[in-house]
């Protein structure tokens, strides 16, 4: 009998984002956002079938943002650099920057 072969891992960000969509886990404007920028497969070298899945992911999280928390969200016309808030370096979030 030969030994079973393990299905790959998935990334651990894409289970967060399925859990967050499922509404297993809770899915306030920090969560997603954060999620968001996890999938995003912007500037990653993935396969096609994977980056196809990562921007599906991505869709489908922005629509529960805005779908979630439309009243509490402003959108501003901007040119983003380096220099824009993320989860990761403004401390509290976009959550705080994008919440009137």
């Amino acid at each position: 009998m030969s030994p079973r072969r393990r299905a790959p891992r998935e990334p651990r960000a894409l289970v967060h984002a399925r859990g967050l969509l499922e509404g297993r886990l809770p899915a306030g404007a920090a969560e997603l956002l954060e999620a968001i920028h996890e999938v995003n497969p912007t500037g990653r070298a993935l396969e096609p079938a994977d980056e196809r899945r990562r921007y599906d992911l991505k869709a489908r999280l922005q629509s529960l943002l805005i779908g979630k928390l439309h009243d509490e969200l402003v959108i501003r016309s901007a040119t983003c650099s380096d220099t824009c808030p993320t989860p990761r370096t403004s401390g509290r979030g976009w959550s705080r920057a994008a919440a009137r």
